[in-house]
C-alpha cells in the first residue's frame, strides 16, 4: 500500500508464508519482491515462518536477502512460543529507512502463540505541512517509561478481554491500541515536548 497524504510517500506491506510451503520458492519470490521496492520509507511486516534465531540454511539465506536489499529487521527476539517447541523469531518488521523510527518491539501478551509486533514511525502529513501552526499542538512523548507503560496497558487489556480470533475482535484490539497511544504518549500541551529520549532500537546484529 502506498500512503500518499504524507510529506514523503510511505510504503507498507504485509507478508505471510505458510509454514508448509516451499521455502526456496518463497525466498526467491521475496528476493524479487524486495528488489522492486522503493529505496526509502518501506515497511514490510508479517509472519515469514523462517526462524532468524536458528542457524539453518534457510535462515541464513533469508537474512542475506534482507540485507542485500537494504532492509533491516527491527525485531531481534523470539515472537513465537508454543508448548513443547523451541522459541522462534518468525514474525518481523523490515524497513529500509530508520531515521524516522521512534520505537519498535513486541507485546509480551499474546492473542495466539505469536507475540504482536509494533513499530512507531514519525510521519508528517500534507495537512500538517501546509497548515498554520496552532497555539496548542498535541505532543507525544515516546520516552522509555511511556513505552513500558503502553506495553503494560496492552498486556492488561489482552489479559482481561481474552480476545477470540475474529475480525470484530481485531477491530476492537486496534481501537484499544489507539486509545492507549493517546493515554500513554500524549502530553499536556502546556508542558512542551517532555523527554526527548527514545528507547534505542538495536537492529539485527550478526
Amino acid at each position: 500500500i502506498e500512503i500518499t497524504n504524507t510529506q514523503l510517500p510511505q510504503y507498507v506491506g504485509v507478508v505471510y508464508r505458510p509454514p508448509n510451503g516451499n521455502t526456496e520458492l518463497a525466498l526467491n519470490e521475496l528476493d524479487t519482491l524486495m528488489k522492486s521496492l522503493p529505496q526509502d520509507n518501506v515497511t514490510v511486516s508479517g509472519d515469514f515462518n523462517i526462524d532468524l534465531l536458528s542457524k539453518s540454511k534457510d535462515a541464513a539465506e533469508f537474512e542475506q536477502i534482507i540485507y542485500s536489499n537494504n532492509l533491516i529487521p527491527l525485531i531481534s527476539v523470539a515472537t513465537h512460543v508454543k508448548p513443547g517447541c523451541n522459541e522462534t523469531l518468525i514474525d518481523n518488521i523490515l524497513v529500509n529507512s530508520t531515521e524516522d523510527i521512534l520505537a519498535a518491539g513486541i507485546l509480551e501478551s499474546k492473542v495466539s502463540h505469536h507475540s504482536p509486533t509494533f513499530c512507531f514511525i514519525s510521519c508528517i502529513t500534507d495537512k500538517d505541512a501546509n497548515a498554520s501552526v496552532p497555539k496548542h499542538i498535541p505532543k507525544y512523548d515516546y520516552c522509555e517509561t511511556n513505552i513500558d507503560n503502553f506495553v503494560r496497558d496492552i498486556h492488561n487489556e489482552i489479559s482481561v478481554n481474552r480476545f477470540d480470533y475474529n475480525e470484530e475482535n481485531f477491530s476492537e484490539f486496534v481501537k484499544i491500541v489507539q486509545e492507549k497511544i493517546e493515554t500513554n504518549f500524549k502530553t499536556d500541551d502546556s508542558f512542551g515536548l517532555g523527554s526527548r529520549r527514545n528507547r534505542l532500537m538495536i537492529p539485527w546484529i550478526t
